[in-house]
């Protein structure tokens, strides 16, 4: 489960302020990193003690608090998600306010950073209920032994990872192709430039 865990959390959001050169956008971004650490420490010690409280449980019981468990967790991750997009975002407006960018490109810039959110959200919910609709289904086929539903789940969860690192790529490619369409030789939003910066979701 952590192997999941990493690979959700490898698609968090990241801060408008890659693009500062320092002072604040630096801090800023320092900041979201800690905590964005501090978070995945948390749910790292929700999911031990989680495990540790059904040592004595039923496989029954291990199943279900397991299913709620997972939900949870996933919620907790939309929440910090969401957290991070607004702060991400009202960096990217202030930083807005101060550029020479027009209203339409800085319109286009923040629907397409919105978008992408979007994007992000839609799919990691998509493959949350992917995931656990196929822990499920793995956890009763009654023809497995514990063995092969470990190698099953282990096998599934590499399959997942590829896919989340074409998405994180292809985002990452989107994110350039944005930043390329308006960088000028010049300096970073904010300092009066027309300069996008670099942001993801």
């Amino acid at each position: 489960m952590n192997k999941l865990l990493a690979v959700a959390l490898g698609m968090v959001l990241v801060p408008c302020l890659l693009m500062a050169a320092k002072g604040e956008g630096k801090a800023a971004r320092k900041q979201q990193i800690q905590e964005r650490k501090a978070f995945n420490e948390q749910q790292k010690a929700e999911r031990k003690a989680q495990k540790d409280a059904l040592k004595t449980a039923t496989p029954e019981q291990r199943k279900e608090a397991a299913k709620q468990f997972k939900e949870t967790q996933h919620q907790e991750n939309k929440a910090f998600n969401a957290k991070q997009h607004d702060e991400n975002m009202t960096c990217l407006n202030e930083r807005l306010t101060k550029s020479k960018l027009s209203d339409a490109q800085k319109t286009e810039l923040t629907s397409f950073f919105e978008s992408q959110y979007q994007e992000n959200v839609s799919y990691r919910d998509g493959r949350h209920q992917e995931v656990m609709g196929f822990f499920e289904k793995t956890a009763n086929d009654t023809t497995l032994t514990q063995e092969q539903k470990k190698a099953s789940i282990k096998a599934y969860m590499d399959e997942w990872k590829t896919k989340n690192q074409a998405h994180r790529t292809e985002q990452k490619t989107e994110n350039q192709e944005m930043k390329n369409k308006f960088k000028p030789a010049g300096t970073a939003i904010g300092s009066g430039s027309t300069e996008v910066p670099a942001t993801g979701n």
